[in-house]
This record gives C-alpha cells, sequence and structure tokens, in this order.
C-alpha cells in the first residue's frame, strides 16, 4: 500500500507539470521553476536532468527525460527515486467540459529506495506528511472546479526496480525488471493488472520470480473489493522455503467487503509438483485479531513418498515398496486461527479409507481431538522389514526388527502437543497379525501417551489390550513403555504361523502378557524387558518337539545302535499345556511348563535369553510301557524318570538325555531290591530227586496247620532271620 501511494504521488506530480507545461513557450526554460514547485510540496529535491517534451493537441501531454527526487536527511541512498522516461497525455477538447481522458501512464526505469532506519525512522513518511500539512490549509473562498468524469487509459512500468531495506529486522528485499501493465482505469469498471519480477530477499534469503495476472473492481462507495480470474505463478529458491524450492501456481477469484468485513475466495486452485489442492473458503471480522472461516477442500489423488522425497524428509525403508505410493484428502473445514475444525473428512491411503472429524486447538498448548473410523489398514507395510528369528522349540515365537538408527520414540514431538480420541477400525494388521472390530481410545498429556483400551475379534477369539508409552521430561530420552495384552478363547496355530511362518504350535486357550520396558532401540528395550507372560491351550499339538523321537535318538545313540522308531510327524499332540514366563531383564524363566498328553506327563522348567538368542529348558517325564514299546527300550527301563535337555541357539537348540546316569539310577534299584529279597524276600525252592520211596519209609500224613498256627510260624521264621542278620553284621 504504501508503494501504491509513492506511485500515486508521482502520477500528481506528472499531472501537475503536464498540465502547467503548455502555457511555457518553453518548457525547459522552467525547469527550475518546476523543481521548486515539487520541493514545495514535498520537501525533497527534483533533478530534472532530461529534456521536456509537450505536445498540446489533440493529446495535451509530457514526456520527460531522466528525473530524480531527493531522499530525506539522513538517509545513505542520495535518491529516493529516480525515473528513466516518463510519459503522460490527457485529450484536450473534453477538458472544457471537466472531463479527464488520459491516455497510459508510462514510467521507464523507474528505481525506488525504500529504507527504514534502527530507531525506527523511514524515508516515506514525511511525503504523506506534507500532504496532510498542506490539507489543513485554508480553502480559498472559490469551490474547487468539479471533475465531470475520470478515465485513465491504464499505467505501464518497465523496467523498474524495487529496493525495501529494513535495519530493524535486516530485511533486504529487492524486485528487479519489475514490469506492471493494467487496461483502462475506470470508476467502478474491471480493469486488467499484469505484474512480473524478480525477488530476491535477505531474512529469509530468497531468490526467484513471480508473476500475477488478474481482474481488478473496485467500488470504495460501498466498501467492495474484487479480483476475478487471479493467477500468481511462483519459482523461488531459498533455505528457508520447504525443499528448498517453491515453484507453482495460485489460482483464485476474491471478492472482500471492507465495511461488512467479509472475505471470500473461490475457485481456489494451488498446484505444486505433486500437490494440486482445490477449495473454497469463506472468512469473516476479517480486521479482527482471531477471524473466523469455513469452506471446503480437497487434495486430488498425489504420491506422498514423492512429496516427502521432494521436501528431502528421509523415508525410511518399509516393508512394502508400494507404501506411501497413493493418498487424496477432502473436508470440510471451519474455525478460527485458535481452532480449526476439519468435519467429513475423508482420506485415501494406499489402501486405505480414513473418515471422521478432527479438531486442533492452537492455544498455550497444542492439541488435537477426533473421533476416526477406517475399513482397513495393513500397518507392516509401513515398518521396516524385519529378520525374523524363529525356533521350533521355542515356547514363545520370538520376531526381531531389523534395528533403525533414529530412534524409535520421537520423545520431542510427543511432548509438543496433547491428543485425545476414538479410532474405530473394520480390519487392522499389526506384526502380521489381523484384529477386527477394533475400537482404540487414544490419549496423551504432555509426552504420556495412553492407547487403551484396545478391543477387537482375533482368531476366533477376543483381543483386549492396553499400551502406555510415558515420554514425559521426568523419564529423559528413553521413554517408559508397559503394555497388558489378553488374547481369550484364541486359535493360536495361525498365529504362530504368521509370526513364525511355521505353525510350531496348534491349540485353542488363552495368551496374556504384562510386560514394561524402556529404550530408543531394539536391543535397549530386549535388555530392559521385564513382566510376565502366560499361556493355557487345549487340544493341540507342539511340532518341532517330538518327545517320543528325542528319547529314542538319544537312546540308540546311547547303545550304539541305529535308531529305528520314527513317529514321521515330528510333533507332540497334547490335551493340555500351560507355562508362564518371568521375565527379568530380557531373561524368560519358566518352572511351571506342563504337558498332558496320552504319554506320560511332561514338566518343564529353565530359562530363554532373548538378548543373546539362546535357550537353557530342561523337559522332565517318565517311561511308561507304551514308550518303552514306541522307543524299543529295555522293559527293565519301564518307570525310568527321563530328563530332556534343551540349550543353545533359540534357532536351533540341541538336545539330550543322560541315559548313563539313567540306566545307573536303573542297576542300582535291582541291586537294592536282590539285597532286600536276599533279607525279607523268599527263598528259591530246591528241586527234589524224584526217586521213590517206599511205604514203609513214607511220613505219616501231617495235619494241616491251622491259620493261628501259621501265623505263629511266619513271625518266628522272621524273628530268626533278623537274629541271623544282626548276628552277620557284627
Amino acid at each position: 500500500m504504501r508503494i501504491i501511494k509513492i506511485l500515486l504521488s508521482l502520477v500528481v506530480i506528472l499531472v501537475a507539470i503536464t498540465i502547467a507545461a503548455p502555457f511555457f513557450l518553453e518548457p525547459n526554460d522552467f525547469k527550475e521553476e518546476i523543481a521548486s514547485a515539487v520541493e514545495n510540496a514535498t520537501g525533497r529535491k527534483l533533478d530534472i536532468n532530461g529534456d521536456l517534451d509537450i505536445s498540446v493537441f489533440p493529446w495535451l501531454g509530457l514526456k520527460t527525460g531522466k528525473l530524480s527526487l531527493g531522499n530525506r536527511a539522513g538517509f545513505e541512498e542520495k535518491s529516493f527515486a529516480t525515473i528513466e522516461s516518463a510519459q503522460i497525455r490527457v485529450k484536450l477538447i473534453p477538458l472544457f467540459s471537466s472531463k479527464i481522458e488520459m491516455d497510459s501512464l508510462q514510467l521507464n526505469g523507474l528505481a525506488l529506495n525504500l529504507q527504514q532506519l534502527k530507531n525506527g525512522k523511514n524515508n516515506w513518511s514525511d511525503l504523506s506528511a506534507k500532504s496532510d500539512n498542506s490539507s489543513n490549509k485554508k480553502p480559498e473562498p472559490s469551490d474547487p472546479p468539479k471533475i465531470a468524469a475520470l478515465a485513465i487509459g491504464g499505467i505501464e512500468i518497465k523496467d523498474s526496480n524495487i529496493r525495501f531495506r529494513d535495519a530493524l529486522s535486516s530485511q533486504d528485499l529487492k524486485l528487479t525488471q519489475l514490469n506492471l501493465q493494467t487496461g483502462p482505469l475506470e470508476l467502478g469498471a474491471p480493469v486488467d493488472i499484469s505484474l512480473s519480477t524478480h525477488v530476491s530477499a535477505q531474512q529469509p534469503n530468497i531468490n526467484g520470480s513471480f508473476e500475477i495476472t488478474t481482474e481488478f473492481k473496485a467500488n470504495p462507495f460501498d466498501g467492495t473489493y474484487q479480483l476475478n480470474n487471479s493467477q500468481i505463478v511462483v519459482n523461488l529458491k531459498g533455505k528457508t522455503l520447504p525443499a528448498g524450492h517453491l515453484k507453482g501456481t495460485l489460482k483464485a477469484s476474491i471478492a472482500a467487503n471492507l465495511i461488512t468485513q467479509k472475505l471470500n475466495l473461490s475457485k481456489l486452485t494451488a498446484v505444486s509438483d505433486p500437490l494440486t489442492i482445490t477449495g473454497d473458503m469463506n472468512i469473516s471480522k476479517i480486521f479482527a485479531t482471531n477471524p473466523k472461516f469455513s469452506g471446503e477442500i480437497s487434495v486430488a489423488e498425489f504420491s506422498p513418498k514423492k512429496l516427502l522425497n521432494k521436501f528431502k524428509i528421509a523415508i525410511p525403508t518399509m516393508a512394502d515398496s508400494k507404501a506411501l505410493d497413493r493418498a487424496s484428502f477432502n473436508t470440510n473445514i471451519n474455525g478460527s486461527l485458535q481452532k480449526i475444525n476439519f468435519n467429513k473428512l475423508n482420506l485415501v491411503l494406499d489402501d486405505s479409507l480414513i473418515q471422521g472429524d478432527v479438531s486442533l486447538l492452537n492455544k498455550k498448548r497444542k492439541s488435537i481431538s477426533y473421533n476416526i473410523v477406517l475399513d482397513q489398514i495393513d500397518l507392516d507395510r509401513y515398518l521396516p522389514p524385519a529378520a525374523t528369528q524363529t525356533t521350533n522349540f521355542s515356547i514363545i515365537p520370538i520376531a526381531i526388527a531389523a534395528p533403525t538408527p533414529a530412534a524409535l520414540f520421537p520423545v520431542d514431538l510427543f511432548r509438543s502437543f496433547d491428543m485425545s480420541g476414538n479410532i474405530k477400525a473394520g480390519q487392522l494388521i499389526m506384526n502380521r497379525l489381523k484384529i477386527e472390530n477394533i475400537d482404540i481410545k487414544i490419549n496423551q498429556q504432555r509426552g504420556f501417551l495412553k492407547i487403551e483400551p484396545i478391543k477387537g475379534l482375533a482368531y476366533e477369539g477376543n483381543y483386549l489390550g492396553h499400551i502406555r508409552i510415558d515420554a514425559r521430561k521426568k523419564n529423559g530420552n528413553t521413554p517408559l513403555i508397559s503394555a497388558n495384552e489378553n488374547l481369550s478363547n484364541v486359535s493360536i496355530g495361525p498365529v504362530i504361523q504368521i509370526i513364525t511362518g511355521k505353525e510350531s504350535l496348534t491349540g485353542k486357550g488363552n495368551i496374556s502378557a504384562v510386560i514394561t520396558s524402556r529404550g530408543q532401540s531394539i536391543s535397549a528395550l530386549k535388555q530392559a524387558l521385564n513382566g510376565e507372560i502366560k499361556i493355557s491351550l487345549a487340544n493341540g499339538v507342539l511340532k518341532g518337539i517330538d518327545v517320543v523321537k528325542m528319547v529314542q535318538d538319544t537312546y540308540a545313540k546311547y547303545k550304539n545302535i541305529k535308531s529305528s522308531a520314527d513317529s514321521g510327524k515330528d510333533e507332540t499332540p497334547f490335551t493340555d499345556l500351560s507355562v508362564s514366563f518371568q521375565i527379568r531383564n530380557g531373561i524368560m524363566n519358566s518352572q511351571d511348563l506342563v504337558i498332558t498328553s496320552a504319554l506320560p506327563l511332561v514338566r518343564g522348567k529353565g530359562s530363554i535369553n532373548l538378548n543373546n538368542n539362546t535357550l537353557d529348558y530342561t523337559l522332565k517325564t517318565s517311561a511308561d510301557a507304551k514308550l518303552v514299546e514306541l522307543v524299543g527300550m529295555d522293559k527293565k527301563l519301564t518307570g525310568v524318570p527321563l530328563r530332556i535337555n534343551l540349550n543353545g541357539n533359540l534357532a536351533s537348540p540341541a538336545y539330550s538325555v543322560d541315559w548313563v546316569r539313567i540306566v545307573g539310577r536303573v542297576l542300582e534299584k535291582t541291586q537294592k531290591k536282590k539285597l532286600l529279597d536276599s533279607l525279607f524276600g523268599k527263598k528259591k525252592k530246591k528241586k527234589t530227586s524224584p526217586a521213590t520211596t517206599s511205604p514203609a519209609t513214607q511220613a505219616a500224613p501231617v495235619k494241616p496247620e491251622t491259620a493261628a498256627e501259621k501265623k505263629k510260624r511266619k513271625k518266628r521264621e522272621k524273628k530268626e532271620k533278623i537274629k541271623n542278620l544282626l548276628k552277620g553284621l557284627f
């Protein structure tokens, strides 16, 4: 606005010279008088270096050479404004009817220097002061002549330069090669305007060009102003610009009413590769500190990946190379500078549709509230590729994500705003697990993020989860993470298959985990992992662990024979399986594994070290008749306890059975039995000769013992044996 006022002042000066010039015989002879008149009007010295050329009919016109208007005292530049040449023409005949019909005003080589010092003093305010002072003079008795009509053929400014320097903000703005051209100017009628220039600035550092074309219509009497079919084309470079380069086109029609303080932007279109934004916007109370607005905004389909690359934002490697390839957006928008509401929001991201309402509050503390519904989303597409380490022998399958150099949790971002809302999803895939009909509540206050409760359906059962990330300042840069997860009545087979790639465990039951950890990397999180995991399953199969084959293989090795027994399934069916793990600093300890099956009861205990992915576990069972037959063991081993040791790398642990100890215990048991038999057991009957005896020598028939007599005899024989044993000992 200041520049426009200055330009209009120069126009007034030129008009005054044009009207006065015909009264002089030779205008060049009166340069000093003209300069003096200008100095009285502006307080600045006018240097007329070129010739003045006047025409009278049919155009009353003035053409000048170089003109220079002096600067205000105390400023370094000698000239405030210079013009290489100028021309202004007014039709002579209409002047007699108080009508002013001007040809286009032409200014060539305008150089305008605007400057503000550190004390706030500038070099243009005194010009307006002169004008204000002159307005305070008493008017002449006679009324000034009335203008019946005013029409200007247009304004044409070529090859001009404008410089603005502000010592207060260290700004230095230069507009070079400036060209401005308008159509005919007539009060109340639209006028075409086009402007182009090169821009260079400091604080911030920007270089480039922009072009403006519009149709301007003004009616100051009712306060309405219009810019119709406006277009701005920019091509700017600078470190402070997004991606260091802003190239795009903005189109809109603008209508403003300064009396009602309303502004309407219609047919808004902003194009800057890869974005195309369209919309309409209504703004009220435009002069207030917190104006109101409402409208609709749409973003045509674009590539988020391309947009992030343009802004030089590093995109981590994601599991799906096609992730972030497609997005579009539209919403109704209303609110103020303090609160913005996005209603009926529709966001398409790849294959997901997100709908709902979002509110942004911008007061002392920024906050977001929302109510979102999405059809389905696969979060795994956007996560780093996982290097999955699994084992056929692990009760708990472990998936270890590939390490990333950046911090896992942006604590500064968490602390910068608050958030609360609800998310519902038809289907969510996370860590390759599929959860349906999800309902999630999220609340964050000053860096304390609570995602709870999380409800959903998963694999024929129910999922209930609680996740907390405490990134408040008291935790420094390593937030505290806690989770309480429950899967109830779930078919575990598909879950294990998804995580490990193999269906190593089947069955239906419950899984719960209450864990805590802290850190900014996967390794740190594992080392700080604490809590408890419980598993209870029924009617399943533990695949990869074949108790029969383990016993058979190790027994064959002990006997140095070829193993022949083979179940062919490499699995152990069970009717019930239960186990719990107590986790301390990344080490999972278990003391209560119980597997019930058709074979003898299996118990287990040991540890799994998540820090180095090792296993040290022991399975205990016993050899019943069925197991002895399946393995082909010596029947003397029936009933002996079996101990299977699992240890080594979690992905491929070794297993062993200490048969030397088992057989040794069997021999020890046998020897003890023989000793006891010799002490308390029955003696072997002596074989008698089959020789016949004569009737004379045959003994007389013995009268059968009564029960009382037999009991007394047994007691007597037992006492006799103990007495003999004691004699042997002493």
